[in-house]
């Protein structure tokens, strides 16, 4: 019989240098000492910085690399890397490989999450930092008012999905590229005029029929008196009115269109136009993109992205459409599930009817999976309220897909109930 008892350590292991000689006393200088290890990195990686009372940089720990949006973060390893640092202050960074340094609703609830560890644990939090490619966003610099970190702002985000952002002219409306000078457009009755592209228009009527809180129309305007008034009419006249009276910009003719929208682009929005230009304009600046072919673009196959034919069946465009807005979703819904099911996990221990040991250990294996199979089958936002006040307050929806995961892979242990 063996009655020793093994006394084991655990260490902080170097890997390389990435230390700066000087105190960090702003995020500017953070900044400059790994900015450049992950502006051009085309997967996601977040860094914790452990720093002493001086403000100086004792290490950085790589607490998670993920894919080309998101990395999912253990928190335990950040609390982990500033006790063993015996660090007085932690600062959090990472990159977002779009290029665009605008906080995801995931960032927002990783910064309030590491805010309450480092209350539990005494650590002062100095920043949460993301590194774009030309510049950066820092929490402690922004207005609070502006951007909140609480859970409450992402799970108000949530609760209005993802949002799909229709053109007018060429998606909606014939855009008549046979006129012989571009006055024409400040014309009095062009834009009344126009003729609609019938399939489209009817796809994204019942787009907005099925998605009223999703769709938007986002349409350029020249400088005229009669441009918005004009295309206003046109939209209460061939738009269902289902269609919200504030889900209708107008931008600048010229501009990014991702200027005219509240609280600017989230990487889940979608837009739908015609020019590949104002397409490639909304993905460099984090969304994404659905180009309309109609019978005069479209000529140099520049854009790569998915594509919707204006002469197919409407209920073919619809389904296109919609298959990308729900998809949109579900990725939404994954980060929101990733992070309220590890809370969830803990809480199942007060019901003594489950193996709760089993449901942790096969959740941990296949935690991806098991995420996907849910918000797969909750990613129609019109019913997220209510699905979100079952999964917070039963377990049903959670277990029922371990279940469905035991079952697929046949997992030879199953939970007791």
């Amino acid at each position: 019989m063996n009655n020793s008892l093994d006394i084991v350590g655990i260490r902080l292991v170097k890997e390389k240098e990435l230390v700066s000689d000087k105190a960090i006393n702003s995020p500017l200088e953070a900044i400059n000492v790994i900015a450049n290890e992950l502006k051009w990195l085309d997967r996601e990686m977040v860094m914790c910085l452990n720093l002493n009372n001086a403000n100086q940089v004792l290490n950085a720990h790589v607490i998670a690399v993920g894919g080309l949006d998101q990395a999912f973060i253990d928190f335990k390893n950040i609390a982990k890397s500033a006790l063993l640092s015996n660090a007085a202050q932690i600062m959090l960074i990472h990159n977002h490989p779009s290029g665009n340094c605008m906080p995801s609703h995931a960032d927002n609830f990783t910064t309030e999450k590491i805010k309450e560890i480092c209350k539990l644990t005494g650590i002062k939090f100095l920043d949460h930092i993301i590194i774009g490619r030309k510049e950066f966003y820092s929490y402690k610099m922004e207005d609070t008012a502006k951007y909140s970190t609480s859970l409450k702002y992402m799970e108000e985000q949530i609760l209005s999905g993802s949002r799909i952002f229709f053109d007018m002219d060429g998606v909606l409306a014939h855009f008549n590229n046979q006129i012989e000078s571009e006055e024409v457009l400040y014309q009095q009755g062009y834009f009344k005029n126009l003729l609609p592209q019938a399939s489209v228009l009817e796809a994204v009527n019942m787009m907005i029929n099925c998605y009223p809180e999703q769709c938007y129309i986002l349409t350029a305007a020249v400088e005229s008196p009669y441009a918005i008034p004009e295309k206003k009419e046109w939209l209460s006249t061939y738009v269902t009115s289902n269609l919200k009276k504030d889900h209708i910009l107008f931008a600048k003719c010229g501009e990014p269109k991702s200027l005219y929208i509240e609280k600017g682009i989230r990487s889940y929005d979608i837009l739908v136009d015609d020019y590949t230009k104002n397409l490639d304009s909304f993905v460099n600046d984090g969304g994404r993109g659905i180009k309309v072919v109609n019978a005069i673009n479209d000529t140099n196959k520049s854009w790569k992205g998915k594509r919707v034919f204006y002469n197919d069946e409407p209920v073919k465009i619809f389904e296109e459409l919609e298959r990308s807005l729900l998809e949109s979703n579900k990725k939404m819904l994954e980060g929101y599930l990733n992070y309220t099911i590890d809370l969830k996990i803990s809480t199942l221990a007060d019901n003594i009817d489950y193996d709760t040991e089993l449901i942790s250990s096969i959740y941990q294996d296949c935690k991806d999976e098991i995420i996907s199979v849910i918000a797969e089958k909750h990613c129609d936002m019109n019913a997220f309220n209510d699905f979100q006040n079952e999964f917070m307050n039963h377990d049903d929806i959670l277990l029922e897909a371990i279940d469905e995961i035991v079952e697929t892979h046949g997992l030879h242990q199953r939970m007791s109930r």
